[in-house]
């Protein structure tokens, strides 16, 4: 059975600046938007991404890291080039998380950090279909109805990106159904959905085609480590 890999990277343990080799294994592209971000959390988030991405790929692949080639297109969501095809890619972060999925087949994640300070209702009544926003009208308890408003906006985000419409799509357009941790998409009954909290105050959710899905979750030091230390990375990423 085909196995989906997730990777959940906690970028807290990084205040200071990278190291600088780590760079050279990702794409010119994104190479060219680290420079851009003046933020180091925000070159963190994208360098974490791109690192994440090529250790999922290549796990799911089983190749080296040094096999797997990165392509990001504008519009479109990024993939790797591997010895053993083609690797679809899905990526998110939000707050000191960074999320990635690797499958053989399109897939899509997203991960959020819970906020109190917004109105979930009215939120929803301008971007939710009508069946969700009913649904979240009807539950009486602040805290299950943001934790619900949650797990619809990573699921439709999620979906998003493995259709890989993004932004070209309303929200309004489709609505997701809720079964325990189980996700579902009214258009769409072939795929596996499920949703989870990584940690308190977040939220993640994911789609694919596999129910078959191994989550590995690290630090950045852990991550980037395998990258800057060439001599353990290969046994290192066996274990996980």
């Amino acid at each position: 059975m085909n196995e989906m890999r997730i990777w959940l990277t906690d970028i807290s343990d990084c205040t200071t600046a990278p190291d600088a080799r780590l760079s050279a294994f990702l794409p010119d592209e994104r190479q060219h938007r680290l420079t851009r971000y003046r933020h180091l959390a925000d070159r963190v988030r994208c360098l974490t991404g791109g690192l994440s991405a090529v250790c999922a790929a290549s796990q799911t692949a089983l190749c080296d890291i040094s096999d797997v080639k990165l392509v990001t297109e504008a519009g479109r969501p990024p993939y790797a080039v591997t010895p053993a095809g083609k690797i679809y890619l899905s990526i998110s972060h939000s707050g000191r998380y960074v999320l990635c999925a690797a499958d053989l087949f399109p897939c899509g994640c997203d991960i959020e950090e819970v906020q109190d300070k917004r109105d979930e209702l009215a939120l929803a009544r301008q971007f939710f279909h009508p069946a969700e926003t009913a649904a979240l009208e009807g539950i009486q308890s602040e805290t299950a109805r943001r934790d619900m408003f949650f797990i619809l906006w990573t699921a439709k985000e999620s979906y998003l990106k493995y259709t890989g419409e993004g932004l070209l799509r309303p929200l309004s357009s489709f609505s997701a159904d809720i079964r325990s941790d189980r996700l579902s998409i009214s258009e769409n009954s072939g795929l596996f959905g499920k949703t989870w909290i990584p940690d308190t105050g977040y939220r993640a959710s994911v789609f694919s085609h596999s129910d078959n899905i191994k989550i590995v979750s690290m630090s950045f030091s852990q991550l980037s480590g395998y990258f800057c230390s060439k001599n353990n990375r290969s046994q290192e990423l066996t274990r996980l």
